[in-house]
């Protein structure tokens, strides 16, 4: 069994609570998405889709990522809830294995004939989701959850999501697994992932404060300071 597995960030967020756009503010050097591109960015995921929304003209003159498999996705529906935005790129996840079914599907005579004596492959689809305002969590743990993400693929073919859990407190990434189409348009407004049924929910606990360390109101962020000054 062949798995795709894309990553997505979602950045598309309005920051209210921030009061300006939290996905540019200065933090160790780098400005605070492009802590969470970078560290994304050093794992094989095989594309990367950040999705933004507001202020993304700003974002994107600002943050600029060479990577060949990186993407900016924008989501002009971002004012409707952080679903809006995990809906766009989980799409785009699915949309990129139709594309490549569509290539498999259109090779020549010869490969075909060759393919006809083998047992057919089923390429699976998987994203990671990450959020732009956590940019402390543990490379260790990414790739406990890949793992573990990985591992329940090759178990079972229903549609899964795997969260990390630190003190009973859930956080991100989110490794979503078998990712369908007819699941996908269930995700709505700010529940994310919370409406859906038929979706097996699983979690790994991890000694990692980070998953849940996010940077939404001004006091967070002098906190993010400190604790980035720290290391």
């Amino acid at each position: 069994m062949t798995i795709r597995l894309d990553a997505i960030i979602l950045a598309a967020g309005t920051a209210s609570r921030m009061g300006r756009t939290k996905q540019l503010l200065p933090l160790a050097g780098k400005l605070l998405l492009e802590h969470v591109i970078s560290q994304v960015r050093r794992f094989p995921f095989s594309r990367i889709h950040t999705v933004i929304g507001h202020d993304a003209h700003l974002i994107q003159e600002q943050i600029y990522v060479d990577d060949r498999r990186f993407q900016w996705l924008l989501n002009p529906e971002f004012k409707e809830g952080l679903g809006t935005s995990l809906r766009k790129g989980l799409q785009e996840v699915i949309e990129g294995i139709e594309q490549r079914e569509a290539q498999s599907s259109v090779q020549g005579a010869v490969e075909a004939q060759l393919q006809a004596n083998r047992k057919p492959e089923w390429l699976g689809a998987a994203a990671m989701v990450f959020l732009a305002d956590l940019p402390f969590i543990q490379e260790n743990t990414i790739s406990q959850i890949i793992a573990r993400g990985l591992e329940q693929t090759q178990k079972d073919r229903r549609p899964f999501l795997i969260h990390p859990c630190y003190q009973d407190t859930s956080g991100h990434p989110v490794f979503w697994g078998n990712l369908q189409a007819d699941v996908i348009k269930q995700i709505a407004g700010d529940r994310g992932g919370g409406g859906m049924r038929d979706v097996l929910r699983m979690s790994v606990t991890v000694q990692d404060p980070g998953i849940c360390t996010d940077i939404d109101t001004p006091e967070a962020y002098e906190r993010a300071i400190r604790l980035a000054e720290s290391r």
